[in-house]
């Protein structure tokens, strides 16, 4: 809302919109913040708050497929208050959002490297 508060244009209406090539900035840091972030430290920093991790479905780290995978159901999971999520989380087993079980990844509690037990 910022970025297109500073570059973007009228709409006529009472609205602004970015076209074109000013969109890039925003599907840039989309891609940095979920997609790279999910690859290299396997979470969001949302999700290291809550000490969570991003895992493919046998615990190991995932790639970038699935990483893309993942988010680009992020559409489909969010419609409607989150309830196509809410449902998937709800009867899946290992409480998987479609996202994550098109990419088969899990989002499981960070474990010690040196101990190899879950973080409480």
């Amino acid at each position: 809302m910022i970025y297109i508060g500073f570059f973007g244009h009228d709409t006529g209406d009472g609205g602004q919109e970015v076209n074109g090539a000013m969109t890039l900035p925003i599907i840039l840091v989309w891609f940095i913040y979920f997609v790279l972030s999910e690859i290299i430290f396997s979470a969001t920093l949302g999700h290291q708050l809550f000490e969570l991790e991003v895992r493919q479905t046998d615990g190991s780290k995932i790639y970038f497929t699935q990483a893309i995978k993942r988010r680009f159901l992020d559409p489909i999971d969010i419609f409607i208050w989150g309830i196509p999520a809410i449902i998937a989380i709800k009867n899946t087993d290992k409480n998987q959002r479609l996202g994550d079980l098109w990419a088969e990844t899990v989002i499981m509690k960070i474990v010690d490297k040196k101990t190899n037990v879950k973080v409480n």
